[in-house]
């Protein structure tokens, strides 16, 4: 499977937040886990604004589990287009769209609701992989 990690999953796991070692879990699962380039600088800014002291290593490392999908022209217009009123999430969206993922992972649900592609928990996702594994 393809999967495209929203950016709060990536801040999840490099902030260490409630619920990061769930997320941090998933890449031992055989899938392909994706993020778009945009949500790299998203992060390394958001991570830098918390952290000056912040290792770029550290982002560096985790990057390594994933492969960065392109954001290009094409991705920029269907995102104006999008029914999904965040304009970074609706390039997440249509990252996803372009690039055929199973699914996006994300915290925030309500923020994909009109996705294209659909959305779920990191929760969720583990326990349909579980049930999956076991049947």
């Amino acid at each position: 499977m393809k999967i495209l990690l929203d950016t709060n999953v990536l801040l999840d796991i490099i902030l260490k937040r409630e619920g990061w070692e769930y997320a941090y879990q998933l890449f031992e699962m055989e899938n392909e886990y994706c993020l778009s380039a945009s949500q790299v600088t998203d992060v390394y800014y958001i991570v830098n604004s918390k952290d000056k002291s912040f290792d770029r290593e550290k982002l560096k490392f985790s990057l390594r589990a994933l492969r960065i999908m392109p954001v290009d022209e094409i991705i920029i217009e269907k995102a104006f287009e999008s029914a999904l009123m965040d304009f970074e999430d609706a390039v997440v969206e249509q990252v996803a769209v372009v690039e055929k993922m199973d699914y996006i992972l994300t915290r925030n649900i309500k923020d994909f609701e009109l996705s294209k592609v659909p959305a779920m928990t990191v929760e969720s996702y583990g326990e349909m992989l579980e049930m999956h594994t076991t049947s």
